[in-house]
């Protein structure tokens, strides 16, 4: 039997890059998948993957910083499913700015999406889960939470806020059998950077940060995610799993 077998996993981000393989491998591992996210198009798109692998798919169109439609998520899951396991927090957007040339605006996008986009559906499906017994929640976070890098200032901030949610649900949500942990991640070449890092020089001097010297595969994600989503790891929760190439063991 694989290891989700008969669970529900609902993926925020879902439309494209890690959010797609991410809800890839949860299919892979035997869930049923209801992919969230702000394109139709490629939430079809990822829908289609999903069932290739022959895992049922789910698409709703959801915008994770509008309350409503978050709630509309989860109810559509719900009525469609009966039930959901897993959470999976994707969702999130990156800039860089130099903090003395960062604006109001820019600022409060990043924080909104990536801090209030990853605690309505969390506070929407914990409510769920815990009136069932309990779930999984899987933040995505990033190394950028822990260090000073220059430019992204109000990224990493949002991640760190990211890991604290992760840190104080934890010890929240135990009792109702909830467990919520976090993935936090390194370089890997998505949509939301190939352009910077293919810009003259960025990538070298990324890499030179990276104790293995390469980028992540996208792919990669995807054993992680369902190990944190699985019962191989339910005495596991408040943790920061790092998937950097060895950015936070220097």
């Amino acid at each position: 039997m694989t290891p989700l077998s008969g669970r529900v996993a609902v993926v925020t981000g879902a439309s494209r890059g890690l959010g797609r393989q991410a809800a890839l491998a949860l299919a892979g591992a035997g869930a049923a998948v209801v992919a969230a996210g702000r394109d139709r198009a490629a939430l079809d798109e990822t829908c289609a993957l999903v069932e290739s692998v022959g895992a049922s798919a789910l698409p709703v169109v959801c915008d994770v910083t509008d309350e409503a439609q978050v709630d509309a998520l989860t109810r559509s899951a719900v009525d469609r499913y009966g039930r959901i396991d897993v959470l999976v927090n994707n969702a999130g957007v990156a800039s860089e700015h130099r903090a003395l040339e960062l604006d109001v605006a820019e600022f409060r996008r990043v924080l909104e999406t990536n801090v209030i986009g990853t605690f309505l559906p969390a506070r929407a499906v914990a409510a769920h889960m815990r009136d069932r017994g309990g779930g999984a929640v899987v933040n995505i976070g990033s190394v950028m939470g822990r260090s000073g890098t220059s430019g992204l200032s109000h990224y990493g901030a949002s991640k760190a806020a990211v890991f604290q949610l992760t840190r104080g649900w934890a010890v929240e949500w135990a009792r109702y059998g909830i467990r919520v942990n976090c993935l936090a991640l390194g370089y890997f070449p998505t949509g939301i950077n190939r352009d910077r890092l293919a810009e003259e020089g960025v990538a070298e001097r990324v890499l030179a940060r990276v104790p293995a010297r390469r980028f992540g595969v996208p792919a990669e994600i995807g054993p992680t995610v369902v190990h944190l989503a699985s019962d191989a790891s339910r005495y596991m929760t408040g943790q920061v799993v790092y998937l950097d190439g060895g950015m936070s063991a220097r």
